[in-house]
């Protein structure tokens, strides 16, 4: 599937929700409008950012491991070829 493709369905889902939520909104009872509600879904919602930040971190890291490790693999040295190999002259006596 195209990354566009996958992309635009996401922000229509997501604009679509927002939408719902707002309709929804006049529906509601009061009781779910509280200040403790509202409280209740901030408590969710930054549990809900701490959990993803935590993942992309994971992520991330795994993703430095493996370029590591295929780097490593590729330059036993670990010059990551930066430098040239020193040539050595033959002594002579």
């Amino acid at each position: 599937m195209n990354i566009i493709l996958i992309a635009a369905i996401l922000f229509v889902c997501l604009v679509g929700a927002a939408l719902l939520g707002r309709r929804v909104h006049r529906y509601l009872p009061e009781a779910h409008l509280s200040a403790d509600s509202r409280d209740a879904v901030k408590l969710a919602m930054g549990l809900v950012a701490t959990m993803t930040a935590l993942v992309l971190g994971l992520l991330v890291s795994s993703a430095k491991g493996t370029y590591d490790t295929a780097a490593k693999r590729s330059d036993p040295d670990g010059r990551k070829g930066r430098f040239p190999r020193p040539r050595v002259s033959p002594v002579r006596t």
